[in-house]
């Protein structure tokens, strides 16, 4: 076996004998590609060359995931998605926007010219509402929305089989489409607005305590559904004021991680440490009376009639009832918008906390449990506090109390 460096990439090549890999010729080759501005990995192409001798050594004929097509790529990776709504909007995303241009090519054959092609057509890609299929219109200004889930989602496609071990490197990691394609065009809602989240939890709590101190919860933590439906009271410390954030209940009831697959705690402010301690003993009370015990490891808000944890869509089904109820009233300062849903008290959470001059990217970002504190700063970050001018005066004033400053 050799390791042979080429321009920018390295080939490993070895001694087919037997015919072990399948290919019906004398060596069996691969390459690790790579380019004059990424060059490839020589540590990438050890691991690679160990690889193969620990497929050799145990006899293990491995499939060559290299020469598979894109299109069987997206169905080794959609076949690992539990969640039916994860799977109907990445099976949805790839069928219109990836298979059609670059279905048929070989990952290793996959380049930066296919790529940005995906990126063309899908931006021109539009929904007819009459014959229900996505269909071209080059007539009208291209969407950049479309363009960039197309490429999010390859990306995490190939970051998956890249983490299974079924590929070396995921070539569409860092790329940057040649395309001259419009700034985003996503055109941002008014978030929720105060009046409108006191009267969800007014008119929620009127139909049931537990929407109400749902609905409460979601409004002053910004948690996401599941992660409140899989709360239990083992994660609430109100001696430190802390909730631990651990896993989540997903729309198919199945207990699983937090979102990022990582854990983490947000401090709560006293008002709901109380509000859980006065919801706890409402609960003792309801348990003592059936002969129970309230247990830390009993989830905190426990649907009566299955006698478990809440179904996250049973709360998005009281938001919109609690929505409509409120609507339905003479008094305009308790109206709704319609377009409203139970996920913007996470949205009206961060822009409340990205307004104030306490907060910053890093620590909103940390609380709601995002991948990152680029994605929290591009979604929220027009909203911080202050502005360019604001800041040169604060520094001007700070600069003024240096002497050797203040004397020139």
């Amino acid at each position: 076996m050799s390791i042979i460096k080429r321009g920018h990439s390295y080939l490993i090549q070895i001694v087919n004998k037997d015919d072990f890999f399948g290919t019906g010729k004398k060596f069996y080759s691969e390459t690790i590609s790579g380019t004059n501005k990424k060059p490839a990995s020589k540590k990438i192409a050890d691991a690679r060359k160990a690889e193969l001798l620990r497929i050799i050594k145990n006899g293990d004929k491995p499939a060559n995931y290299e020469n598979y097509k894109i299109n069987k790529l997206l169905d080794l990776w959609l076949e690992s998605c539990k969640a039916k709504a994860t799977y109907n909007d990445y099976s949805s995303m790839a069928e219109h926007h990836i298979r059609p241009v670059i279905g048929s090519i070989s990952i290793k054959n996959l380049n930066g010219q296919h790529i940005s092609k995906m990126v063309n057509r899908s931006s021109i890609m539009r929904y007819n509402r009459k014959t229900k299929v996505m269909v071209e219109d080059p007539d009208n200004p291209p969407k950049t929305r479309n363009a960039e889930a197309a490429v999010q989602y390859l990306n995490t496609c190939l970051n998956w089989h890249v983490e299974e071990e079924n590929i070396i490197r995921n070539p569409v990691k860092g790329h940057k489409s040649k395309s001259k394609l419009p700034e985003s065009d996503y055109i941002e809602r008014p978030y929720m607005t105060h009046q409108e989240a006191n009267s969800i939890i007014e008119y929620a709590t009127q139909e049931n305590a537990t929407y109400g101190l749902v609905m409460y919860v979601l409004t002053v933590t910004g948690m996401r559904r599941g992660e409140v439906a899989g709360l239990t009271w083992r994660h609430i410390d109100d001696q430190t004021l802390e909730i631990h954030i651990t896993q989540q209940i997903n729309s198919e009831r199945e207990i699983r991680p937090p979102k990022n697959k990582k854990a983490r705690k947000i401090s709560m402010a006293p008002t709901l440490a109380k509000k859980f301690r006065e919801y706890r003993e409402s609960r003792e009370k309801y348990y003592a009376k059936l002969g129970r015990v309230l247990d830390d490891d009993e989830f905190v808000f426990i649907n009566p009639k299955t006698d478990t944890y809440y179904n996250p869509g049973t709360f998005s089904d009281a938001f919109t009832r609690a929505k409509s109820r409120a609507n339905k009233q003479n008094n305009k300062k308790k109206k709704v918008r319609d377009l409203l849903v139970l996920h913007d008290f996470r949205h009206y959470h961060a822009s409340t906390l990205m307004k104030s001059p306490y907060c910053n990217p890093k620590m909103v970002s940390v609380r709601l449990g995002h991948a990152s504190v680029e994605f929290t700063y591009q979604r929220y970050g027009r909203l911080m506090a202050g502005d360019d001018k604001d800041a040169a005066t604060y520094a001007i004033k700070q600069l003024e109390n240096v002497p050797v400053l203040s004397e020139a």
